[in-house]
């Protein structure tokens, strides 16, 4: 039998794992917002889902692993970059990963 998400609310879990970072407990961060990616079928397409990659690269980043932390940034971008069907268009969204990739980079 899988394991459940911890809450029947992943944006809850989202929330402590943003809490854990401000305390700071980075480990328990770390676990929260990879709690959320174990289980995506309970967050679906929501932004919760998408913006787990980015809360699960700034615990990894505290801690100097930048690998991690690279890797978990790069899922989110190709999460960005993927168009979405209902949208009229994707140039703002294209500029704006446009915008954050130059930023870290820099």
């Amino acid at each position: 039998m899988a394991c459940a998400l911890s809450s029947s609310f992943p944006y809850a879990v989202y929330i402590r794992g943003h809490a854990n970072l401000a305390i700071p407990h980075v480990d328990a961060a770390r676990a929260d917002f990879q709690e959320i990616l174990d289980h995506r079928g309970a967050v679906g397409n929501s932004l919760v889902g998408a913006l787990a990659h980015v809360g699960l690269a700034r615990p990894s980043g505290l801690q100097g692993d930048t690998t991690k932390a690279k890797a978990a940034y790069q899922d989110f971008l190709t999460l960005w970059k993927t168009p979405i069907p209902t949208f009229p268009s994707s140039s703002p969204r294209k500029a704006s990963t446009q915008s954050f990739i130059s930023c870290e980079t820099a």
